[in-house]
């Protein structure tokens, strides 16, 4: 049951996380001066399952690490 909601919550990361994706095949952000601009912005992700909030936590915090500019609450 655990594995089962381990790899629904990547599923489901990885979904919510599909929009945001700029189609740029390198893993750092943009800079202003490679013409990305910077992006602004707050994201509010939910997670009905309280043993993953502390691994979602870590996720937010590297992805708002990579992306200045941008918040996650969890």
């Amino acid at each position: 049951m655990r594995r089962r909601s381990l790899l629904t919550a990547a599923a489901a990361t990885t979904l919510a996380a599909a929009p945001l994706a700029s189609g740029r095949s390198s893993s750092s952000p943009p800079s202003p001066s490679s013409g990305g601009g910077s992006r602004r912005g707050h994201l509010t992700y939910g997670v009905w399952d309280v043993y993953q909030v502390p691994a979602m936590n870590r996720a937010a915090r590297e992805f708002e690490r990579t992306r200045p500019g941008v918040t996650v609450d969890v």
